[in-house]
């Protein structure tokens, strides 16, 4: 009896061991595998892949593949069995279509943290319209910032590339909107600016002497009738419209004209 209870309890032993490393009966686990090293190699001993876990927290992981090792990286290609160099690989995320690419993700990619490029480069794959941003070679130079045939420094481009003519075709822009009812750029929301500047008319006309100044009767009589100045839009249109920041001003200076004479 004690001889049955011992293989029972070897049997259980056992089969929860394997149950924990290999519950499917292939070469995947489930579960936690916790590993001072890891090691593959394809038999030869020319090529294989070891990863060490560090010493101490100042040490890096070390992944050697081959002759070559890499602290702190990951390392993925293989080794060429002749020259005991890495050909890395080219790695597709999502797809396997690289278009040569080194690295080629189809779908989101999210990066909490900052990300640094040397440049940027969107191409719609027939090599006719082309974004390329390119980083400043120095503290002097610019951003340079390539669609097609054009090119600014220092500026932001935002449109598309006519591939007949080669002219860049600038998008209308919208931040907090869709709806960008015609404008170049529509926001919703505040605005904070040092200084705007507005390329607009002006009032010096009042000054003309053909000009006909309304007497103060008139005025009178336009406030009774409209509840507001003339040429000044009513407090509902603003509301309804709102105003644009030049033509207003222009108007206001007309006013302020019209009382000085």
């Amino acid at each position: 009896m004690k001889r049955i209870m011992l293989m029972m309890t070897l049997l259980s032993v056992f089969y929860n061991a394997q149950a924990q490393w290999n519950s499917n009966g292939d070469n995947t686990t489930s579960g936690t595998v916790s590993a001072t090293q890891f090691k593959m190699t394809s038999g030869d001993g020319m090529s294989g892949l070891f990863i060490q876990r560090p010493q101490s927290s100042n040490d890096p992981f070390r992944i050697t593949m081959g002759s070559q090792t890499i602290k702190g990286g990951i390392m993925i290609g293989r080794e060429d069995w002749s020259s005991k160099v890495l050909i890395p690989w080219n790695v597709g995320i999502g797809t396997t279509n690289l278009g040569g690419n080194k690295l080629a993700v189809k779908g989101n990619v999210f990066v909490e943290g900052n990300l640094k490029l040397s440049s940027v480069s969107m191409d719609s794959g027939d090599g006719k319209a082309t974004l390329y941003i390119q980083k400043p070679n120095s503290s002097d130079d610019p951003f340079k910032i390539t669609m097609g045939a054009q090119t600014i420094r220092g500026g932001i481009m935002i449109g598309r590339e006519d591939w007949n003519s080669k002219v860049m075709i600038p998008w209308d822009v919208g931040i907090g909107t869709r709806d960008t009812q015609g404008y170049k750029l529509a926001v919703n929301g505040k605005i904070r600016a040092k200084e705007i500047k507005v390329d607009t008319g002006w009032s010096d006309f009042v000054f003309y002497d053909n000009y006909e100044l309304p007497t103060l009767i008139e005025v009178e009589n336009h406030i009774k009738e409209k509840g507001h100045l003339k040429d000044i839009p009513s407090a509902k249109e603003v509301e309804e419209n709102g105003i644009f920041l030049g033509e207003m001003d222009a108007k206001l200076l007309q006013k302020v004209e019209e009382l000085t004479l």
